[in-house]
């Protein structure tokens, strides 16, 4: 009988780390085939492109990040305080503390999350150069953590709870080579008017409901599992051509950051809602006031 249930064991640990395998590449390929973006996002990004031209005499490069829903379709851009050039931008150091507060504010007011990076090559055709792929495995952990999706796996040496025994009004959960200990200490009040007053014990409450939940406990199956995180991470490059070329990497809190997809995969889609789009007087103030030009 003993063999017999190891068997079943076997077979039922195979059959959930299989379900679990299955519903993580189902998520993972839901979301490497491209990047959806809302339609109105094209305006503002023509229109930041327009304002750095008009500000600063040229087509210079630019960043921003992209915020996003729970399906990870982009439908906002935010924009940091940033040094810009016609061969780089970055952020700019000396108002790091603003970027972050700001962003956090806008994901607060909005309800989207951090999915992705965009930045603009200026005149030049949108591609990754090594810079941008260095940059874009140092961001995805960052973007990555605010927009992880919790998904679980087998322990690495599944357990499972084989037995409930009670010591006075603790239980003990007890596996192969696990044991776990829970000690209960509920208000009484509760306790009478969870279970019949003749069940109770005057004195002894908790150690009566301590029985009462180790009989029943032992006809349930509990399992031991892992959790880890996951999320698509956009790196979205454009131009002032409004030419637009697109990367696909991998956040998983178990692995290192990897692309799984790129090219001309950047999908500007058409939301059931409407939304205004910022205005470009609005962009021209916000390019103003966070862009300054950098020297190589």
């Amino acid at each position: 009988m003993t063999h017999q249930t190891r068997i079943m064991d076997i077979l039922e640990i195979l059959n959930m780390r299989k379900m679990l395998e299955e519903e993580e590449k189902d998520f993972i390929a839901n979301h490497i085939k491209e990047i959806p973006v809302d339609s109105v996002l094209k305006d503002k990004i023509r229109n930041v492109c327009e304002a750095v031209k008009e500000v600063f005499g040229s087509n210079y490069e630019w960043i921003g990040y992209l915020l996003g829903d729970d399906q990870y379709i982009v439908r906002e851009i935010f924009l940091p305080y940033q040094v810009i050039n016609k061969a780089f931008v970055k952020e700019d150091q000396e108002k790091a503390g603003a970027n972050l507060i700001e962003l956090e504010e806008m994901m607060r007011k909005t309800g989207y999350r951090l999915v992705g990076w965009i930045h603009s090559h200026g005149g030049m055709s949108p591609f990754h150069s090594s810079t941008d792929d260095r940059n874009t495995y140092g961001l995805v952990r960052f973007i990555g953590y605010h927009s992880k999706r919790a998904l679980l796996k087998m322990d690495s040496t599944p357990k499972k709870i084989n037995k409930f025994r009670v010591d006075g009004s603790t239980l003990a959960l007890e596996g192969e080579k696990t044991v776990i200990k829970v000690k209960l200490n509920a208000p009484r009040d509760l306790i009478r008017l969870l279970f019949n007053k003749f069940f109770i014990i005057k004195g002894k409450e908790n150690d009566s409901l301590a029985k009462i939940l180790s009989l029943l406990l032992n006809y349930s199956d509990w399992w031991f599992f892992e959790r880890k995180w996951i999320a698509p991470v956009y790196s979205v490059v454009t131009n002032a051509s409004l030419d637009f070329y697109g990367e696909i990497w991998i956040y998983d809190s178990e692995k290192e950051p990897e692309r799984v997809n790129r090219g001309d995969i950047v999908r500007f889609v058409e939301l059931s809602e409407k939304k205004l789009g910022t205005d470009y007087s609005e962009i021209m103030s916000i390019v103003r006031e966070k862009m300054r030009l950098g020297h190589s």
